[in-house]
């Protein structure tokens, strides 16, 4: 590394030979009139002492200008790692200068001001080093034009550059006026002192810009990123790599960049890395780790060469945008509900494992049909989980590594096994921690007692069933349906109340026998929202329900709306029921799933019941989980809960359960899951008993005896 301290102009620009290129890594030109006219303000004050009161010695320091040399040579390139926006800045007054000394006819000045605007030698195969200042990508053809002296072709431009060069120009038309000439102006700007720090070596440049950006407003990790990937490269391939990869790259992210500022594009860029690595790495990376954690995987990726872990980088980002932006209708029909699904979700969290499957099916280890149940049964887990209004916090670092599990346990035994591989680690192996899948039981307390409607993701559960002709009846209803045939704009639509959220003495009357303290929980159960217009709520407000009826009957065809304008009257009973509907169908549409198959040496133990008429066997993992088989006889004089009510309820009206009048006993149609030995004891004993007293192994004997110690201590560990 060299340091020198010089004037900007005889000490720097005068030396024939160098270009000073701004690589396309940098950030635009983007000073603004303020900041134009503090340097302006400076050059001015020289002016008086150095012309006006003759004190050559008056000199005022800008900072400096940092450089990576490359090339040897006559001719060669000074990439500018720090003061891009000060040296353009004077650049621009040269060729104002430049342009007035032509308008002069003043020959002598405009020459020597050509002596520090270009190489006046680079002719031939050196032509591309005539000028000395080569800006970025994008402020290159304005700057080109005020080059050529094509400035009308400029009129109507916003750029930087063309509005600095205008004020540059007014301003010192003033000082012209002022009495002062030309060179008297020039004298002044080469009493502007620099330290010119020439490096030698990229990656001495690359750590002096991190340091350089370590203060201040700090660069995004997605511009150091693409600033370490790039300045490996001469200016001409970093040219054809940002043409080729990074624009390519940031418009996947984001394809309309119009509307969106380059801070913006910035972050997004920067979260789409964070997802990238993260899936590279097998575990989330913080935000503030994305650049360490790029340099790294960079640096350690010796099998590949650069271009190829760009065009990677690049590929990713195609993935990323079919995922939020590629056009609903260009996808297969039966990836079309997934992906709308997701979107609506708007969740960033499994992103991760999403580029990941994606880049499964793009190197065809699963086919499109797996990538699509894929993305189902990620949107089946974070719905359930938001309907049961579980905190995020538990599973926000979970998924990159839950992929990397999945991965690994196939390249062993296969990916046709992908999706059953994926249903273990992401619901079997997490049944008794804080990530959990709600089971049906959770969901159907969780829509009976949380307030639905601060919920997002009631109205995703509303579009679903909108959206897709499941309006025959409950036995007809199931997971993937047919799209609505007479298609409704949801988007404008919001959530709203039937029985109103402010109580009146109408709608208190419609509570029965409940506490008017109980009314803001009732209002606000599942079974009393619908999907609405403002105008027509607005319209609704506390009115009575003939009234809200037809309010609501105007908005339009709504099938969701279908049983209130068929209901005589709103009660507390037609919200319990449908409530209840409201729990069959999103258990249907996102059905809670598990693994067929056994990873990890989960051990499994043969279990049963004996009482009177209750007779039951069932699977215990050391998990926790419990399967209770086809088959088992529940006594109908069971004292149930309200708990095991509900969920007994359910099992009967989708006809997993049935009442047997012969045995006067409830019989299980299909093996049922549960998430712990209490919940599946509760269910076919009743009341609040210890399972571990009453369930027996194959042996006879009573299991708090024989497997209690093995499953709790495995349910620690």
């Amino acid at each position: 590394m060299e340091a020198r301290e010089c004037t900007i102009l005889s000490g720097c620009l005068a030396q024939p030979g160098p270009q000073y290129v701004v690589p396309v890594y940098q950030r635009n030109y983007t000073w603004d009139t303020k900041n134009v006219m503090q340097l302006l303000s400076d050059i001015h004050s020289l002016l008086e002492k150095v012309i006006k009161d003759k004190d050559k010695n008056a000199y005022h320091f800008i900072g400096s200008i940092v450089n990576l040399r490359r090339g040897e040579g006559m001719f060669f390139e000074r990439e500018i790692i720090d003061g891009q926006q000060r040296l353009t800045t004077i650049f621009l007054m040269l060729y104002v200068l430049r342009d007035m000394a032509i308008k002069q006819g003043n020959t002598e000045v405009e020459y020597s001001l050509r002596n520090y605007l270009e190489n006046l030698t680079a002719t031939g195969q050196n032509e591309r080093y005539h000028n000395k200042l080569k800006p970025n990508l994008t402020d290159d053809g304005v700057l080109q034009k005020i080059i050529d002296q094509r400035t009308a072709l400029l009129k109507n431009s916003k750029s930087s550059i063309w509005m600095n060069y205008r004020t540059i120009k007014l301003e010192l038309s003033y000082w012209i006026s002022d009495g002062y000439s030309l060179t008297d102006i020039i004298e002044a700007i080469d009493h502007i002192i620099i330290v010119f720090v020439s490096i030698s070596d990229v990656k001495s440049a690359q750590q002096t810009f991190e340091s350089i950006n370590s203060t201040g407003e700090p660069l995004k990790a997605s511009d150091l990123v693409r600033n370490y990937v790039l300045m490996n490269f001469t200016d001409d391939e970093q040219t054809r790599f940002y043409k080729k990869y990074w624009l390519e790259l940031e418009k996947n992210i984001i394809p309309d960049q119009e509307s969106c500022t380059r801070k913006q594009i910035s972050k997004k860029t920067e979260e789409f890395l964070r997802f990238y690595l993260s899936i590279k790495k097998h575990k989330m990376i913080p935000i503030a780790s994305v650049y360490e954690e790029f340099k790294n995987y960079w640096e350690s990726a010796e099998d590949k060469q650069n271009e190829e872990l760009i065009e990677e980088l690049c590929l990713f980002s195609d993935y990323y945008y079919n995922l939020y932006w590629k056009n609903i209708n260009d996808f297969p029909d039966y990836m079309k509900k997934s992906l709308t699904v997701f979107r609506q979700i708007a969740s960033t969290m499994c992103v991760p494992f999403l580029l990941g499957l994606w880049d499964l099916f793009y190197n065809q280890k699963i086919d499109e049909f797996t990538l699509d149940k894929g993305i189902r049964l990620i949107n089946i887990y974070i719905l359930r989980r938001a309907m049961a209004d579980k905190d995020t916090s538990s599973i926000t670092n979970m998924f990159p590594t839950i992929f990397n599990r999945c991965v690994e346990k196939c390249e062993k035994i296969g990916y046709d096994n992908f999706i059953e591989v994926v249903k273990y680690y992401l619901c079997d192996a997490n049944v008794n921690n804080a990530m959990a899948m709600p089971t049906d039981d959770v969901i159907s307390r969780a829509m009976l007692t949380n307030n639905s409607y601060v919920l997002a993701v009631t109205k995703i559960f509303f579009s679903v069933l909108e959206t897709e002709q499941n309006w025959d009846g409950i036995e007809n209803a199931k997971e993937d349906n047919e799209p609505n045939p007479i298609s409704v704009d949801i988007k404008p639509l919001t959530i709203e109340h039937i029985m109103p959220q402010e109580s009146t003495s109408y709608w208190l009357d419609r509570i029965g026998d409940f506490s008017p303290t109980m009314y803001p929980q009732i209002v606000n159960m599942i079974g009393n929202l619908t999907l609405a217009d403002r105008r027509t709520n607005s319209k609704m407000n506390n009115r009575d329900f003939e009234y809200k009826k037809q309010a609501i009957a105007d908005v339009g065809r709504l099938n969701i709306n279908r049983d209130i304008i068929a209901s005589p009257d709103w009660t507390i009973e037609e919200i319990k029921k449908r409530t209840q509907w409201m729990i069959q169908m999103f258990n249907i549409k996102f059905p809670y799933f598990t693994s067929s198959l056994n990873f990890d040496g989960v051990q499994q133990y043969e279990i049963f019941i004996s009482n009177g008429d209750t007779l039951a066997s069932a699977t215990l993992f050391s998990t926790g989980k419990v399967v209770l088989h086809k088959g088992a006889r529940i006594k109908n004089t069971v004292r149930v809960t309200l708990r095991s009510e509900s969920v007994r309820d359910e099992y009967i009206s989708r006809g997993f359960v049935v009442y047997d009048e012969a045995t006067k006993t409830y019989i299980t149609q299909k093996d049922l899951d549960f998430m712990s030995l209490s919940t599946v004891t509760n269910f076919v004993y009743g009341g609040c008993n210890d399972g571990w007293l009453l369930w027996k192994d194959e042996s006879g004997k009573i299991i708090n005896d024989t497997l209690r110690y093995k499953i709790e201590k495995a349910t620690r560990e």
